[in-house]
């Protein structure tokens, strides 16, 4: 259910860099440390592998919220993957080493755990994105939980993307072209457009939010939703002549 991910491009020094401090994350994360034989201790960080989430308070995962970092059941909170003073110009203030929390998260073994990865980067550089792959991650973990309780906090996550981030965006690779450049091609998508799109016509493998047994009323549970909020969508039904083959622009009411 991960997408592939870029930011931008970036020099071969930097490159391993990164994947330096990415595996370095992976092993503080796994356990580090000599057998006790040898009179040492181990020290262990234990990922999640349920899907009970308990909400540490009220707002977690959600844009100003960062209790996240102060929640003792979150095994990133102390994992420095994120900095808030980048070194690549090209790079928004705090998203620096943005490639590791994708490592982390592709290599987390449940949906709670990469909700703990993206909501501890949301809490270091609130940015669009970060809030997006968090609802993305609450959104999973619903599916894989049945829990209303999820089901709500993941709305609410998406809504702030709308309200805190509209127009942000986030990259991806264009890794279905038949014959890519050497470097790759990323293209730039809205997190305005993305997030409507996942509450209206759910990401493949997901359980709608608003309507889980018939996709046509959940797109329009949805879409009134986004009304609710102050926020406009042209959807998949509204074309000229009939469905329409890609959706509209999130507008602000």
């Amino acid at each position: 259910m991960m997408t592939t991910f870029i930011k931008n491009a970036h020099t071969e020094g930097s490159t391993r860099a990164r994947f330096a401090l990415v595996c370095s994350l992976l092993v503080m994360l796994a356990g580090c440390g000599k057998d006790s034989d040898d009179g040492d201790v181990t020290n262990t960080v234990q990922l999640p592998v349920d899907n009970v989430l308990n909400l540490y308070c009220a707002d977690i995962g959600i844009f100003p919220e960062t209790c996240v970092l102060d929640d003792p059941n979150n095994p990133y909170a102390r994992t420095p993957f994120v900095t808030p003073d980048p070194s690549d110009d090209n790079e928004p203030p705090g998203v620096e080493f943005n490639n590791a929390k994708f490592a982390l998260a592709n290599a987390a073994p449940s949906p709670k755990a990469r909700f703990y990865v993206f909501a501890t980067a949301l809490a270091i550089a609130p940015t669009g994105e970060n809030q997006w792959y968090t609802a993305r991650a609450l959104h999973e973990l619903f599916t894989a939980s049945g829990s209303e309780l999820i089901k709500n906090q993941a709305i609410r996550a998406y809504r702030s993307n709308l309200d805190n981030f509209f127009d942000q965006a986030t990259f991806f690779v264009a890794n279905f072209l038949p014959a890519p450049p050497p470097g790759g091609i990323a293209y730039p998508n809205k997190i305005r457009e993305l997030t409507a799109m996942d509450l209206a016509l759910t990401p493949t493998g997901y359980t709608p939010l608003f309507f889980p047994t018939d996709a046509l009323n959940n797109e329009f549970f949805a879409r009134q939703t986004l009304g609710g909020w102050g926020y406009t969508w042209v959807g998949m039904l509204d074309g000229p002549g009939g469905p329409a083959s890609v959706p509209g622009p999130v507008t602000k009411n």
